[in-house]
This record gives C-alpha cells, structure tokens and sequence, in this order.
C-alpha cells in the first residue's frame, strides 16, 4: 500500500510521496522535496489581512465606524492633521500609512486585544504593530497642550457660567472645575510593591480636573497606586501654580470641588467631614456640592467606557504608561467636542458601571482657615 505522509512545518502541510519504487528510481524528486522542507524552514512569511483600512474600515458606515473606533471620522481626521501627513514606522519596517498608524492606535486604546490580534487586523508583526501604538501615542502626547487646555479669558468666564446652569437651582456656586483621581489598573512591577494600592491590584494614578462638559483642562499621571491623591495633588504643577497666586489660574471668588481626599483652600472647595455629627444644612451642602462634583466620576466612567484598554492597561514599562493615558485623554477631549454623539448613551453593557472612585479622606487637623472661613461664607448664603 503506498504510504503518504504529511510533514506540518511552521504550520504548513508538506506533502511526501514514500512509495519505494518512485523514491529509488526518481532521486531528483526526493532531492525537490527536501529543497522545499529547506525553502520552508527558511521563510519569516505569516498570512495576515491584508488591505483592512481600505477593504472594511472605509467602508464603514458612521455608526459602525464609531462602534468600533470609538470617535468619530471627522475626530480622527483632526488627530491626522495634527500628526501631519508623515507616515511611521519603526526601524527595519517599512512605512505605515498615517491613516492606518492612527486607527491602530486608536482600535488599541479602544479594546482589550492583544497586540497579536492587533498586528494580524493591521497586516504588520506583532513588534512592528507594538511599536507603532507606543510612537503614536508619544506624538499624540506631545500635542497635548492642544486638547488639554486650562481655561482663561472668555473661555474662562465660560466654563463658571457652564458650572452654574449645571444643575438649574441646585447648581453649586462658583465654580471653575472639579478635581479627582482614578486608578488605572496595570500587571504591575515585580520589583516595586508601590504600585499595589489598598484595594489589592497594582495601578498608576490619573489626576484630572474637568469642566461642566466633562472635558479634561488639566491631567496628571503616572504615581503609583499607593499614592494618596492628597500627595499626588500636593506634586501636581497646577497645585503649585494656585499656592504662588490662585488669581492667575481661577477668576475671582471661584475656586474648584473636590472631594474629602483634598485639603480644603480658598480655590478648593471640599465637603465637611462627616462624623455623624453634621447638621441638616452641612449634609444639603454636601449634596448639593457632590451633586456638581460628580462631573469629574462621568467623565472617567465615560473615558474607561470609550477607551476600554484603561479598565485594564497590559504594560509593564512604567514609563511609557503616561503617554497612553494622556492621549487617551486627548481623544476623550476631541470627541466631546466634535461629535454630539460622543457624550450620547452608552450601551449599558459597555458602560462603566463600577468607577474606580477612592474617597481617602484627610485629617482635617491643620485646615487652612480661610479655606475654612469661605465654606462657612457659602454655606450661610446658600437656600436649601
């Protein structure tokens, strides 16, 4: 019976002939066979997709293109003009078209895939897809001061006013942004137990501070997940631009909310600790204070909802998380403001349901009394 055997090499099926009569009167054939195991063995050629961009994402309609991209077109061609018309790549690969490093680094930030799945979709390897996202997103972060913008004159003004009509009659008074921290969580160092918080997962820090519309104006991030966000705070360059002159930064009389994880300052308000002893008008300021605060919460829920790969970020280079979460941030920023539906529903399926939201609070041994003196101002003029 003529025997056939099936030789799998680098995931390849091989066919050989081993009948003894052709092997023994053909030894050129046998000697062909072993050049093609040999030709096999050699090649660094893997299928991929090829032509993605052009054959499915072009044709996407603009639903599913936000589906699945998370922002619109018109935010990712703002993102392309901000780049410029460069195409990347790194050494030893040929170039990628701007247009496909963008929505690779975009389709990364937006899903929890692995970059093998990712350099499969792109039709690159997996390194070359690896080191794409991490350029781009440094040349995104280098165009943060574009996106991520403290407000000042008008725009200023503009931002109190949107603060105010916030919540109608029940909107909290004077106020120019809200302050918090979130954890973003990550595999973690081996080497350096600071980045496992008290929650018990390894995590880095984002500080942001946002407006009325859940924009970011100022973000912060990179310290480990042990951190208090009190000493975070307390390391920021904003924090140290209030304490020379809260006047430069914020309009007068106004000041940001935060909650009891920050010290209490004539341009940081806070709620009154709650001991079990508050009154019934502390308890309404408090509400009445969380309720225009919690902007800062939906604005992560909103950014981890969009960006999912921040509900867990696979990085074990320390270094270059910082640059992911900013231009996370960015593209947050771009599509709140270019994209009504941006700030539309969210599946429930798809949505942040559990907002990694940490209320530290502080001793309040040592409170700044003027800080002190203006919460006890605001309380008494305000009509519950």
């Amino acid at each position: 019976m003529e025997l056939l055997l099936y030789t799998v090499i680098k995931n390849r099926w091989v066919f050989k002939d081993t009948h003894p009569k052709l092997n023994e009167s053909d030894s050129d054939e046998g000697d062909d066979d072993d050049d093609v195991l040999l030709s096999l063995l050699r090649t660094d050629d893997h299928p991929k997709v090829r032509h993605y961009v052009k054959c499915v994402v072009l044709k996407y309609n603009p639903t599913d293109f936000r589906a699945h991209f998370r922002i619109s077109r018109q935010s990712v061609e703002e993102v392309m003009q901000c780049l410029g018309t460069k195409d990347y790549s790194s050494v030893g690969r040929p170039a990628l078209p701007l247009l496909d490093s963008v929505l690779l680094m975009i389709w990364t930030i937006s899903n929890q895939e692995s970059f093998r799945s990712i350099a499969d979709r792109f039709g690159i390897g997996k390194g070359h897809a690896h080191r794409i996202f991490l350029l781009m997103c440094q040349k995104v972060h280098k165009k943060s001061h574009l996106y991520i913008k403290w407000p000042k004159g008008a725009k200023a003004q503009e931002t109190v006013t949107e603060f105010s009509t916030l919540r109608g009659e029940n909107s909290f008074p004077n106020v120019f942004g809200c302050v918090d921290g979130t954890h973003i969580p990550i595999p973690g160092p081996l080497a350096d137990n600071s980045y496992y918080n008290r929650k018990g997962f390894h995590s880095v820090l984002l500080q942001g501070i946002c407006n009325a519309k859940q924009e970011f104006i100022n973000v912060y991030c990179g310290w480990p997940g042990s951190v208090h966000d009190s000493k975070m705070w307390q390391n920021s360059k904003v924090y140290k631009k209030l304490e020379e002159g809260a006047n430069a930064m914020l309009l007068p009389g106004c000041y940001l909310l935060g909650d009891t994880a920050y010290p209490i300052k004539p341009y940081m308000m806070v709620p009154f600790k709650d001991n079990g002893t508050l009154t019934l008008r502390q308890r309404r300021f408090n509400a009445k204070l969380s309720s225009t605060r919690v902007v800062i919460e939906q604005a992560y829920g909103r950014l981890k909802s969009q960006f999912r790969r921040l509900k867990y970020l696979p990085m074990l280079r320390i270094q270059q998380i910082p640059y992911v979460i900013t231009t996370a941030c960015i593209l947050h920023n771009i599509g709140v403001k270019d994209d009504p539906e941006y700030c539309g529903n969210i599946d429930e399926e798809e949505g942040d349901n559990n907002i990694e939201h940490y209320d530290q609070e502080i001793e309040e041994s040592g409170l700044d009394l003027c800080g002190v003196r203006l919460r006890n101002q605001i309380l008494s003029q305000m009509k519950f």
